[in-house]
Parts: structure tokens; sequence; C-alpha cells
């Protein structure tokens, strides 16, 4: 069976859409420029490479970052005809990979596994040179997610194995705003206000805070026992 672990649309063209695809031949990168009416490979099916993440470029449509399970953050400057390898010291399981929304020079990772340690490094110079972030306080802890806040950019949410923590400081120093003895594979914040942020939690389902993490309320009524790895807004 096939299944996506990453879709992204373009914020400069809407038509051009990047999808992750994996299954028995490891994982793939497919990109469709007609808004998904059709879609073609544009990074060959690899089992060692396996690709985690997309995190595309708020300026140009044609620059765009992958990160791998196995072999870093690779980058491409013509919508992925070409790739560079841009991973420097940044650890090779790469979870999750993001870019500021306001500024291409910046990008987030979050990083590790169930057999090694992780964290979440930063990038000031498009993902050429990586440092590690928070290490006195989110430390080495897996990293699933991260969410940059469209509101503020200094404000980042990164869900671990550990809980849901936030910086606001650019990843400098972070505190857990979310701990339910599990970890939060996806985390959303409101477009509208920076005050309401959803998170999601394995067989429970959608948590939601309209005071900025201090208190949640599960929103779970329809949908069981999901799997939610990703939200969305429109």
């Amino acid at each position: 069976d096939s299944y996506s672990q990453d879709i992204r649309v373009s914020p400069i063209d809407p038509n051009i859409i990047f999808a992750t695809i994996r299954n028995s031949s490891g994982s793939g990168l497919f990109k469709s420029t007609n808004a998904g009416v059709s879609f073609n490979l544009v990074l060959p099916f690899s089992i060692e490479r396996d690709v985690n993440s997309i995190a595309l470029s708020p300026n140009d449509a044609q620059k765009l970052w992958i990160g791998t399970y196995e072999q870093g953050v690779f980058k491409s400057i013509n919508g992925g005809s070409t790739w560079d390898t841009t991973s420097g010291i940044l650890p090779k399981k790469t979870r999750y990979l993001t870019v500021d929304p306001t500024n291409e020079n910046i990008l987030f990772a979050g990083t590790g596994d169930n057999n090694s340690n992780g964290g979440v490094y930063k990038s000031i110079d498009k993902g050429n040179n990586w440092n590690l972030v928070g290490a006195s306080t989110y430390g080495y802890k897996n990293n699933l997610n991260i969410y940059i806040d469209t509101h503020d950019h200094n404000i980042v949410y990164a869900g671990s194995d550990f809980g849901l923590f936030r910086t606001t400081d650019g990843g400098e120093n972070w505190e857990n705003i979310f701990s339910n003895n599990t970890y939060p594979p996806a985390t959303l914040v409101s477009l509208t206000t920076g005050s309401t942020i959803y998170t999601s939690v394995p067989t429970q389902g959608i948590y939601k805070s309209i005071n900025g993490g201090i208190t949640w309320l599960l929103k779970n009524n329809t949908m069981g026992n999901s799997l939610i790895f990703r939200l969305a807004t429109d």
C-alpha cells in the first residue's frame, strides 16, 4: 500500500503541489503543476533516502527543501529537477522540516527516532549550517513536528515524545505547554489569533487551547481513535 507523509502547496503558486509517497520501494517525491490533477515523480523512490518532510520557500515557487530519514536535508532551486545536500552537521534522521514564512533564510528541523537522540535544529542561512537550539530545556528529545506562529515568528512550537514545547525567542529557550503522557505529532496555530492552538494526540484526537496553551479541551467527537499526523487550515 502507498501513503503520503507530507503534502505542501506553494504559497506563491497554488498550482504547484509537492507530495511524498511511501510504499514497499521506499519513498519518493512527486510534483504537480496543475493543482493536483496530475503528478510527476521528481525524486526517485529510495529506501535509504526516505523523504519525511517538505518545506517550500515563501518567496520562490522553484525553491524547496526536503528532510530525509537517513540522508539529512536536500535543497532544490529549480522545482525539484536537481538536488544538493545541505545537511551540514544536522543529524541524519530528520523527522520534520519547516521554513519561516517571512524569511526563507530561517529553517527549523526536527530530528531523532526511537533509537537515537534528536532535538530541534535551526539554520539561519537557508539550510547550509545548523545548530541545536534550546538544549538546556528542550534537550535531545525526539521531535515529530514544528510549527512557526504566523503572528510572531519568534514563537515556534515543537511536538516531541515528551509533549508540546514552545519558544518565544526563536529557539533559545523552550517551555512545555502540553504534556499528556504521550506525544503530539501535529500542531496548528490559528491564523486569526495566536492564542488559539490545536494539537493532536494519538488515539485521543485533537486538543484545542484558546488561551495560548494554559488550558486544553479535547475536541474529538467523531474521529474515534484516529492517528492524526498533520493539521492544516484554509
